[in-house]
């Protein structure tokens, strides 16, 4: 059964568990890409974790630090995450330039570094009823 079918299912998680679930427990440095106001991004700081929040549209906040930009190319130096993360954000990439945006996430983390892609199955009703006047596929 897939999360929209279970979205009143209190055994559903939240966002914040799922996510924080797979991030490697060793990651210092992670990047937010396309974090909108960056709540999820400010709650993925930790006490070890820095998490940069990018976003074309920078709303000011904390903990997480905040930098405008696209992903297309990234506003950061090589080798400087530990983890990337595209939170309901890749889809909102030009599809002819998704390419780089990946080659650009994998561009700025290190060595062992690793890339999360989370996006929303497009299925259901809810899905059917926003596409009509906001399509995001």
């Amino acid at each position: 059964m897939s999360l929209s079918q279970n979205a009143h299912d209190a055994s559903v998680m939240s966002p914040i568990d799922a996510i924080s679930e797979f991030i490697n427990p060793g990651c210092q440095r992670l990047l937010d890409i396309g974090c909108g106001a960056g709540h999820l991004s400010d709650d993925l700081v930790s006490g070890r974790r820095t998490v940069v929040a990018l976003d074309p549209f920078v709303v000011p906040g904390a903990p997480a630090l905040r930098i405008q930009g696209d992903a297309e190319p990234l506003p950061v130096i090589d080798d400087t995450f530990d983890s990337a993360l595209f939170h309901w954000s890749l889809h909102h990439v030009p599809q002819h330039q998704m390419s780089l945006a990946l080659s650009e996430a994998m561009r700025v983390l290190t060595q062992t570094g690793i890339l999360y892609v989370v996006e929303p199955e497009p299925i259901g009703s809810w899905h059917e009823v926003c596409q009509s006047f906001h399509d995001e596929t």
